[in-house]
């Protein structure tokens, strides 16, 4: 008796599921891991645009919060404490004859005024301002900077102050919250294109799948995790869990964390595949085999 042929082997039928590729990208929609930078790399512009603009926005409104409940505070009592009369005349500041006087303070910030004398003062505080004559100073850990009043005539006493500002701050913080979400896409964008290219060099030099368009998207991606660094030292600093010079520290550590970041996705990409030659000694039906 002839032993029974095995049954053919059925081939791949239409309604069967292939199995998944192994060339799957992740979906890029986080950038504060290694990975999470480098999916970005293989999305388009608009997945990276979103990123960028919920962290503008998250930015701006960080901005918004600390000058309405740190710093403006602060101005509102040093208008609510000037004289009832006082003005700026002709780049002087003239007001009631008075020593020197603190008009308000805080741990953040310090007004004061002197305009009799040129003696220097100190504060310990992070930022303190001193109206003198003829000029104004801010000082900080940093130093001290002179300026000039930028009008020559306007109002400088505690009833038309405080009807101005009172009309002006809510302009004031929407045009702070604005000016920094869109001046943070512009940086980011910026510098983006200052290091994309050797982004794509070292992927290039580290055998790594990497466009020019890609490496352009990956370094934008990778500068989000430490603007959110910095947001949240700022938010720290407002709340006063973090003291200036942390807060400093906390600048500096956002910006090597993006580098870091940076260099650290290029070794998340996939590797490039290495091409095979075709075998020259293969002909007609074995070239079919093979590729089978």
């Amino acid at each position: 008796m002839s032993e029974p042929k095995p049954a053919p082997v059925p081939t791949n039928a239409g309604n069967v599921t292939p199995p998944p590729s192994s060339d799957a990208r992740p979906v890029a929609w986080q950038p504060f891991t290694p990975r999470g930078v480098a999916a970005f790399a293989s999305a388009n512009f608009g997945r990276l645009f979103v990123a960028q603009g919920v962290v503008a926005i998250l930015a701006g409104a960080a901005v918004v919060w600390f000058l309405s409940t740190v710093w403006f505070p602060a101005v509102r009592g040093a208008i609510s404490n000037l004289p009832e009369q006082g003005a700026i005349a002709g780049g002087q500041l003239n007001l009631p004859p008075t020593e020197f006087e603190r008009l308000v303070t805080n741990r953040f910030l310090t007004f004061a005024v002197d305009t009799q004398t040129g003696q220097p003062h100190s504060f310990s505080v992070d930022v303190f301002v001193i109206f003198r004559q003829r000029h104004y100073e801010t000082c900080s850990l940093f130093g001290c900077a002179f300026f000039r009043y930028p009008v020559q005539d306007a109002p400088f006493n505690r009833l038309e102050l405080e009807a101005k500002w009172g009309a002006w701050q809510p302009i004031l913080l929407g045009i702070a919250g604005i000016s920094t979400a869109l001046a943070l896409l512009f940086a980011w964008w910026i510098l983006a294109t200052a290091c994309f290219l050797f982004v794509w060099l070292l992927a290039f030099f580290a055998d790594r799948q990497l466009t020019v368009g890609g490496s352009w998207r990956l370094c934008g991606a990778a500068l989000l995790a430490g603007a959110v660094l910095l947001i949240a030292g700022m938010v720290g600093y407002g709340f006063g869990v973090l003291d200036l010079i942390r807060l400093l520290a906390v600048a500096v550590m956002h910006v090597l964390l993006s580098f870091i970041l940076i260099v650290w996705a290029v070794f998340a990409l996939p590797p490039v595949k290495p091409k095979v030659a075709p075998n020259p000694f293969l002909t007609g039906a074995k070239k079919d085999s093979q590729k089978q």
